[in-house]
């Protein structure tokens, strides 16, 4: 199974991901992060986590479900959370995790201008999205990676990536 990690930023998201997939017997690399970028200023990210023909499932129909030419945060929670239930119904099997992240370049807010970057952590076997703070990690026995992350939030205070 995948290890992916994202993380929030003040002016965007970082998603990491090993490449390594193996089936018992075969291994191979492959790339596991999909990134759709509108434009130069926003865009849509995503790792998953899991079995890879059920992963590329999920990828191609989330892509699918994406309204291109939209960049609408509700819209893509929702696209998001309908393809992890029929990956749920059609392979019940099977636990997909992913990490999803947004962002957006500077918004006019009254007088300032902000960036927005969000990271979600969804699993198949809830079908739900949760916005996480400042870090999501997902995939095979995320307990020493979510172990060094928060011992790194407590002794920088940041992931050193802008986030506070």
């Amino acid at each position: 199974m995948t290890f992916v990690a994202g993380f929030k930023c003040t002016d965007g998201i970082v998603l990491c991901a090993d490449r390594l997939e193996s089936d018992g017997m075969t291994k191979r690399h492959r790339p596991k992060i999909e990134r759709i970028a509108e434009d130069s200023q926003r865009g849509i990210a995503w790792a998953v986590a899991g079995t890879g023909d059920v992963a590329d499932k999920f990828t191609a129909t989330f892509k699918g479900a994406l309204r291109l030419g939209e960049f609408n945060q509700a819209d893509i929670e929702q696209a998001a959370e309908a393809t992890l239930a029929l990956i749920h119904r059609e392979y019940p099997g099977y636990l997909l995790q992913v990490i999803v992240g947004l962002w957006s370049g500077p918004i006019k807010q009254s007088k300032t201008e902000v960036a927005k970057a969000l990271i979600y952590r969804g699993r198949s076997d809830v079908q739900c999205l949760g916005v996480e703070s400042r870090y999501a990690i997902a995939g095979m026995d995320v307990t020493l990676a979510e172990f060094a992350v928060c011992l790194w939030f407590s002794q920088v205070g940041t992931c050193g990536l802008g986030v506070g």
